[in-house]
């Protein structure tokens, strides 16, 4: 219910209008403005390479220019970096985020305006006598609360910019993981083709020596289910391939004659010497991450509003600067008057502690959500590393350990060849175990940078979770038991 009003109106100088004038403001943001804190944030992303200048496409001069960025990183193998440079300058999805991000820190800039005064006129004849007023309209509680407005307009604005910044590290993040699985599924896909050679030729040899009277039935099946194996591994394979490149090309905004253009690296980055340690992971977590000073740019903003709700809730005033002139026709005669009027809400119904509440309400869950982010920033910072550390060892191992025994088997098998103590089919099952073998250490290798770029957004304070790809394992083959 609308509670009731009285009016005031008392002869008086317009002195509250100037105030009113003197702290009306008209800034805005300008979308580079906005793209600041973004900037800092994603250059850690960068590291060792040059960072690129994030920027909202607004004339067609830009988007052209743009577009030429975008047709240059094209032109040769994405590399992880550019792979992000190709998103921050050709991806509408990256785009929208921007001009959305600058929507909503215009609209918190506005919030923090003084609402316009109101004009109204008036003109009243009665018989010979005309009146007409002149009236100039604004709210007092709006001028005596702009300081806190203008406040919480600012911390608005500082939330939208942090959104932004921590949208903008976990869309990066999802670009450098679709990258690492294409690299990774094209590198596997290659010598997914490897074994199906390997089946096709052991498949006909089976075949060959069967039809000579050389091969018992079980030993030629048994050859044909590896054959049949090469095959199904091979379609899942291209599937992979596939399916991750359009992931990919999704996640970097390629149109149809982009995507024709776009190359890949054969193979994924080497390991890095040695892992990040965890005392420099656990020392990222401070006050500078991303989702503490979201949350606390949250929890300020709420307790400013709450603050204005202390006051604004209770009554409201507004003042009218009033000019009226009376003039009577029959005799020419003129008076001119001059005042003020106030309307001011009678709190009789609504007290406004409901709202008063409502403020205090969301003030004390930003707090307590301030102080849950901070307790869940090391948690985070530990989760990640773990991750981390158990993709680096298992592709460190693979590496290190796997690989160069199964190079040995081979080496030590080619020389049982020659020596005629294997025969073909044992040499080409273990061709087979040994090329399952690198494409599992690819799946590690691939955990490990997808692990990698998770932790780095972590470090930031964007967390970005999910599961890693479970790795191929090389299969046992009793190539034994048709060796000739």
């Amino acid at each position: 219910m609308t509670p009731p009003r009285f009016t005031l109106r008392h002869m008086a100088a317009p002195t509250l209008l100037v105030l009113a004038l003197a702290l009306a403001g008209c800034a805005s943001v300008t979308p580079q403005e906005n793209l600041a804190s973004s900037q800092e944030a994603i250059s850690p992303l960068f590291a060792g390479t040059e960072v690129p200048s994030v920027q909202l496409a607004q004339t067609d001069e830009t988007r052209t220019q743009l577009t030429h960025e975008a047709s240059v990183l094209l032109q040769k193998p994405l590399s992880q970096a550019d792979a992000m440079r190709l998103a921050l300058v050709n991806s509408p999805a990256f785009q929208a985020l921007i001009a959305a991000s600058w929507r909503d820190a215009s609209e918190a800039a506005n919030s923090g305006h003084i609402p316009n005064p109101i004009f109204s006129f008036e003109r009243m004849a009665i018989g010979d006598e005309r009146e007409i007023t002149r009236t100039l309209s604004f709210g007092v509680m709006d001028v005596l609360l702009w300081p806190l407005r203008s406040q919480q307009a600012d911390q608005r604005i500082e939330q939208t910019r942090l959104k932004l910044a921590g949208d903008m590290v976990e869309q990066l993040t999802n670009v450098r993981t679709a990258w690492v699985a294409a690299v990774a599924a094209t590198e596997q896909l290659n010598y997914a083709q490897m074994l199906m050679k390997n089946g096709e030729l052991t498949a006909e040899l089976a075949r060959r020596m069967k039809e000579a009277g050389n091969f018992n039935r079980l030993d030629h099946l048994r050859q044909q289910s590896f054959y049949a194996d090469a095959a199904t591994n091979l379609a899942q394979a291209q599937a992979r391939e596939a399916q991750t490149r359009e992931t990919l090309t999704r996640s970097l905004g390629l149109d149809a004659s982009q995507r024709e253009n776009l190359q890949l690296p054969t193979r994924l980055p080497d390991l890095p010497d040695s892992p990040v340690l965890e005392a420099t992971v656990l020392a990222s977590v401070s006050d500078q991450r991303l989702d503490i000073r979201l949350a606390r740019a949250t929890w300020l903003a709420n307790a400013s509003a709450s603050q204005r709700a202390a006051f604004d809730s209770y009554i409201d005033v507004e003042l009218g600067l009033k000019n009226t002139n009376i003039s009577d026709r029959a005799s020419g005669e003129s008076i001119r008057g001059k005042g003020f009027e106030a309307d001011v809400s009678l709190p009789l119904f609504n007290w406004g502690g409901a709202a008063r509440d409502a403020a205090e309400a969301d003030t004390l869950s930003a707090q307590y959500s301030l102080e849950q982010v901070i307790r869940d920033a090391a948690s985070d910072a530990r989760q990640s590393y773990m991750s981390y550390r158990i993709a680096y060892d298992l592709a460190r191992h693979y590496r290190d350990e796997i690989i160069p025994l199964q190079q040995a088997i081979a080496e030590e098998n080619v020389l049982r060849y020659n020596g005629m103590l294997i025969g073909v089919f044992e040499l080409l099952a273990n061709h087979r175990e040994q090329t399952s073998s690198v494409m599992a250490a690819i799946a590690q290798q691939e955990n490990f940078w997808i692990a990698d770029a998770r932790l780095q957004a972590s470090m930031l304070g964007r967390p970005v979770m999910g599961e890693l790809m479970p790795a191929q394992t090389s299969k046992s083959n009793n190539a034994g038991d048709g060796g000739h």
